[in-house]
């Protein structure tokens, strides 16, 4: 990974034009926030299997795919962050 120039006025570096520090968390707020949805939707969806499903397996696969799923998403939204990063980076 690239590291940023400091050649701003207060000696710290920063967004281009903003004159906002780079923050490590600033990156991946996307990749939080669409965890935090997820987070808020995986109670609708474990209520919604404890009520409307009798069979034990079948709730566990729906839960389990729901993870499962959510957990891709979240990794494939951080590769992609990351990469569009490392290509800003590069140029």
């Amino acid at each position: 990974m690239k590291r940023i120039p400091d050649d701003s006025p207060s000696g710290r570096a920063s967004v281009a034009g903003t004159g906002r520090p780079v923050t490590p968390g600033a990156v991946l707020a996307p990749v939080k926030r669409d965890l935090g949805i997820l987070l808020v939707l995986a109670f609708p969806v474990w209520v919604g299997a404890e009520r409307g499903i009798a069979e034990p397996g079948l709730r566990a696969l729906v839960l389990g795919a729901f993870g499962g799923l959510a957990a891709a998403w979240v990794a494939l939204r951080a590769r992609r962050v990351l990469r569009d990063l490392a290509r800003r980076g590069e140029g």
